[in-house]
């Protein structure tokens, strides 16, 4: 004895899905890098002084390197001068300034919200 049964709306269900699932990794990306670029600036902030951090800008070469780089579902800000780390860790002579780390965890909840809200967005169309 056999017993067939055929799923009606499968396929529609399945293009559905799809279409979610597409504008889901769409809206992901775009939260993170709109995130990025909220992190970025606060950090450029924290560097020029407008942050509890102390200022770190002599030659402005720190400040102009902050850079964003974005990949899927990543956002890297980063630094290429040489002293860039000795003023985010500090030295024997310098002290740290953790203009990364702490920009870091004052934007945590604004970024999240941001994600989230894209997220949200993608859901309702």
């Amino acid at each position: 004895m056999t017993i067939s049964m055929k799923i009606i709306g499968a396929n529609k269900t399945l293009a559905f899905l799809s279409k979610k699932r597409i504008r889901f990794n769409i809206a992901v990306n775009e939260g993170v890098k709109d995130a990025g670029k909220l992190l970025q600036s606060e950090i450029e902030a924290s560097v020029e002084g407008k942050r509890v951090e102390p200022r770190s800008i002599l030659s402005g070469d720190f400040w102009k390197s902050i850079e964003l780089t974005t990949g899927r579902n990543v956002a890297t800000i980063s630094s290429d001068v040489k002293h860039a780390l000795f003023l985010e860790e500090g030295t024997t002579k310098i002290p740290a300034r953790h203009h990364f780390k702490n920009s870091l965890a004052r934007q945590q909840r604004n970024i999240t919200k941001i994600i989230s809200d894209k997220i949200k967005k993608a859901n309702r169309i």
